[in-house]
């Protein structure tokens, strides 16, 4: 034991060598995944495809088509490795995983700077390598922008830790100053890209500056380095202030606060206990990967009360210790608890809380495995706590493994109307091509990821709802070009999917209308095709049908 103590130290010691082994864990972890081809491309991966896609033929979207709120940085991303390995799913998510592995690179680099612990650095990566499926999942499939704003919160975590380390704050040189500027830069950019970034950028600079007013600078330095934050902010944050003063459009502000997501009824009060509730509900299950985010059953319950006593004993461990961390260790502490406090309230008083579906969690993981790391490093009963440690991520594993095999596997959806089965898409445009259908309507949830799949030659306008009361939004409708191709077309489809409701509409009001059609399965989708006569959505009462 001790030969192989002395070979993990020697290691540890080796920061070379310790990254390329990370690399080498991490890159053969996400292989497997992608191999196994469990995670469902669905619409939204397939709009940034498509963004992807336009760039290329040199569109400049600055947002992500339909949501003013998250930028478009991930889609030029997309752009450039379509570039590099072909307009392909896989390209997309290849984006993901090297931003994934470089947001671990920073957060490694940030506890050994942070805390001086390269076994925390070693541990705390390999727990966020081995993530609870929550992480591993929007880490792979993008959403426009989730990994970005990780490893933007990341950067500005590691600028915060390189500024704070300096023994005397008081004699800032250029170098700093260039650093604060970076850091305001990122932090602006992370408005643009994806405002959760904002969770874990703003404790680390909030921090970082009381850390610089509380050490006395003189205020001419203290307001320098405020103009430096702000100058750099400003910077980074330009296209989003530049959109929004063009547009003069309100919604820039409000769908920062999750108005896009919001479905809230009743005063302000009694949606905040909403959603306070919420998070208590769903969020430490999911966080601590107890159950995947689109579902309520629970992984592996058994096994639970293993994991459960690791992080109990992880965080008495916290508290047992508070009067033995250093300055510098209280002050890491402080900003992880902050990222912690900040996603929380983000959650609770924005609209933000209707979403129960995991991604507005992901912040959270950042501060737990970097505590968690530390505090194994220091923990008494060292092969008590290893074997816990090793069953966490055994857990985490098989959490993930086990939730691929069955449906809807991997998915980002949470809510099971959208939750559709694409395995037969390639069945369902060789059917529609050999039936010389191009045109026609469909939901979110099939339009995007068939016009990807199709270099967008079979174009089907979101203009279908999918949720079962008929429920329809104009949002759902996120590319305005492809109603244009309507114009002068005679020949129209329709495919819906998991709506019973929808498909008694349609075939009571075709019949009603006189008009006759011919119907086929294929999978989740259910084709109404050849129509005798083209007719639109609006003229079937579709949109009458609910309240």
């Amino acid at each position: 034991m001790r030969f192989f103590g002395k070979k993990f130290e020697s290691l540890i010691n080796n920061q070379f060598a310790t990254l390329f082994l990370l690399f080498l864990i991490f890159f053969i972890w996400r292989l497997v995944l992608l191999k196994m081809d469990y995670f469902p491309f669905n619409s939204d991966e397939a709009i940034v495809g498509l963004m992807g896609k336009h760039i290329i033929d040199g569109e400049r979207p600055l947002f992500f088509y339909g949501q003013s709120y998250m930028g478009s940085l991930d889609a030029y991303f997309v752009a450039l490795s379509f570039l590099i390995f072909g307009e392909k799913v896989i390209a997309i998510r290849i984006v993901q995983i090297v931003l994934f592995f470089l947001t671990i690179v920073n957060l490694y680099f940030y506890v050994i700077i942070a805390f001086q612990n390269r076994i925390a650095a070693f541990l705390s990566s390999i727990l966020l390598i081995f993530a609870p499926v929550n992480l591993i999942l929007y880490t792979t499939v993008s959403l426009g922008g989730y990994v970005e704003a990780l490893y933007i919160g990341s950067s500005v975590l590691l600028i915060s830790a390189l500024l704070y380390r300096k023994a005397d704050i008081k004699s800032l040189d250029k170098k700093d100053f260039l650093l604060l500027m970076f850091a305001g830069f990122l932090t602006g950019l992370g408005l643009w890209v994806n405002p959760i970034s904002l969770t874990i950028g703003i404790p680390a600079i909030v921090v970082t500056l009381f850390r610089i007013f509380f050490n006395k600078v003189r205020p001419q330095l203290f307001l320098r380095i405020i103009l430096m934050l702000l100058i750099g902010f400003l910077i980074g944050s330009f296209f989003w202030w530049y959109t929004f003063i063009l547009n003069k459009d309100i919604r820039f502000l409000t769908e920062i606060f999750g108005s896009a997501v919001s479905v809230d009824n009743g005063n302000y009060f009694q949606i905040t206990l909403q959603h306070i509730a919420t998070f208590f509900l769903f969020a430490p299950t999911v966080i601590l990967g107890l159950r995947p985010p689109w579902d309520t059953v629970l992984i592996g319950k058994y096994f639970i009360p293993f994991v459960l006593i690791f992080w109990i004993l992880i965080l008495a461990l916290f508290l047992s210790k508070r009067k033995t961390y250093t300055t510098q260790e209280r002050i890491s502490f402080l900003i992880l608890t902050g990222i912690m406090v900040l996603d929380f309230i983000g959650y609770v008083f924005t609209s933000f809380g209707n979403d129960p579906s995991g991604r507005y969690f992901l912040p959270y993981f950042i501060p737990l495995s970097i505590g968690a790391g530390f505090l194994l490093s220091k923990f008494p009963r060292k092969k008590f706590i290893y074997i816990l440690f090793l069953f966490v991520i055994s857990y985490n594993i098989y959490g993930v493994m086990s939730l691929a095999k069955v449906f809807p596997f991997l998915t980002t959806q949470f809510y099971p109307p959208a939750q559709v089965d694409h395995t037969y898409i390639g069945e369902l445009v060789s059917f529609l091509e050999n039936n010389d259908e191009y045109i026609g309507f469909s939901n979110y949830w099939v339009s995007y990821p068939l016009a990807f799949k199709t270099n967008e030659e079979i174009i089907a306008i979101p203009l279908l709802p999918y949720h079962l009361d008929l429920q329809y939004t104009g949002r759902d409708n996120r590319i305005p070009s492809y109603t244009e191709v309507l114009n002068g077309e005679n020949k129209f489809f329709y495919i819906t999917t998991n709506n019973p409701k929808l498909d008694e509409v349609l075939v009571t009001n075709l019949s009603l209308k006189s008009i006759k059609f011919k119907y086929k399965e294929i999978g989740d989708y259910h084709i109404f095709y050849n129509l005798s006569l083209p007719i639109y959505p609006q003229d079937l009462g579709i949109y009458e049908n609910y309240k």
